[in-house]
Parts: structure tokens; sequence; C-alpha cells
């Protein structure tokens, strides 16, 4: 197995054990093959760094050796050159592997309320902000160059332990996250949102099928039934009339 930093803990080795650390790295196999998984996690009091195959091997977002952003089945929401706003973005991780795959004649825009790592990069902007707020949104519009191509949102709510009410959360977050992509992407462009599962998912994935050619709902092998984090891609966004 082959495991490279994206956003690593300053001056902590990769691998250590970092009680209430959230990291966030790149995982692939051992085989020679550039194919790597974007993974985030927090490591628990005495838990083990959870590197383990079934992280990465199906239903998960794929970083290519040729910079191509593609899912196990081989759809591409991401390609070189492309505008992309990363809503959730801290601490980085994302938004660095996005501005790896657009490279230099890409932008990505990073957005979340807690500060983002400074990425060091050409082509790449940050915006610490509320998405339900409606300056931030109007502050993304103003940083892009042009419309968007791909929105990716890893927005999660601060969860409570209930597990109806996080859902709800989230998917009103998932909602907000949707109303920005409708905004600011340009037609037939892409969008990839987290969601929790839950009674209110079936009916957000249909207001995503009205608004996208092309959606697929993206579980990650691992995820337990209660708990697991879903990912809603939606490709093609249908021209607004």
């Amino acid at each position: 197995m082959k495991i490279k930093n994206v956003n690593d803990v300053p001056g902590v080795p990769m691998g250590a054990e970092v009680p209430g650390v959230t990291k966030q790295v790149l995982i692939g196999p051992d085989d020679g093959a550039e194919n790597f998984v974007m993974r985030r996690f927090t490591i628990e009091p005495g838990a083990h760094t959870p590197y383990h195959r079934h992280d990465w091997e199906h239903e998960t977002l794929i970083l290519e050796g040729e910079g191509a952003l593609v899912t196990a089945e081989g759809e591409q929401p991401m390609k070189p050159g492309d505008m992309v706003v990363d809503l959730g973005a801290a601490p980085g991780g994302w938004t660095q592997a996005s501005r790896k795959i657009v490279g230099e004649k890409g932008f990505v825009l990073g957005v979340d309320l807690k500060q983002i790592e400074p990425i060091d990069l050409p082509n790449v902007a940050t915006i610490i902000g509320n998405i339900t707020d409606p300056q931030t949104v109007n502050r993304i519009r103003e940083m892009l160059p042009r419309p968007a191509d791909v929105l990716i949102s890893d927005v999660s709510p601060n969860v409570c332990g209930i597990w109806e009410l996080d859902h709800a959360r989230q998917i009103d977050l998932a909602r907000e996250s949707q109303e920005i992509a409708a905004s600011i992407l340009r037609p037939k462009g892409n969008f990839f949102v987290k969601v929790f599962q839950g009674d209110m998912l079936d009916d957000f994935v249909k207001e995503i099928k009205a608004s996208f050619a092309f959606v697929k709902l993206i579980k990650p092998k691992a995820s337990r039934l209660r708990s697991a984090e879903l990912y809603i891609l939606g490709m093609n966004l249908r021209r607004i009339s």
C-alpha cells in the first residue's frame, strides 16, 4: 500500500497516532499504479490509523495518474483547465487535490467557516465564510474568473449524535450547496455533494435528478449502515430556461 500525504499535521510523521487530529490523505495500492483515494478521518485515542484496502477499492473517488478525477465506474466530474469551487474545504486536502487535477490553466476556490491552511499554488484562492450567508455566495461569484465547471461540497454540520437531526441538518447543507451550484455552474457543469443516509435522502436525490442529466449515489464499501456518509454525483447541469 502507498500513502501520499495531502494534508498532514505539521511536524507529525505520517502514520503517527495523534488523538483528536483530523487528517486527509491519499491512499492507494502498492502496485505501481497511480490510483489514490481521498480519505478524511479523525484519529481517536488509542485507535490505529485506518489505512485499509477497503477504504479505497470500490465506489470512491480516485485520482488517476493522468490528472483526471474519476469515480471507480469511470465518470469524470473534473478535468484539467476546470474552474472548481470546494465548499467545506478546510483543512484543504480536496482543494490541493483539485488544483493538481485542473493544473495551471484551471482555478480552485476553497470555502469554509474554518481557516483553510495556506496553499502556495498558482490559481488557488480561499474564502472564510458561511455558505448559508448570501454575502459569502456573492464573494464566490466575484472571485470566479468565469462560471464554474465543478462544485464539490464536503460540508457537514456539527453532529449532536441524534441521527435524525444530524441527517436533517446535513440535507439542509447539501441543499444549500445545490442552490449555490445552480447559481454558479455553467450549463453541463458537475456537482459532487456529501449527504447522510436517512428518510430525507430519496427526495433530495430526486431534486438533484431534476437538475442534472446524470446522477449517481456513491457509497463507500466500508460504510456502516447507520453512520454512512454518501456522496451524490450530478453531471451535466441542465440549462435553466
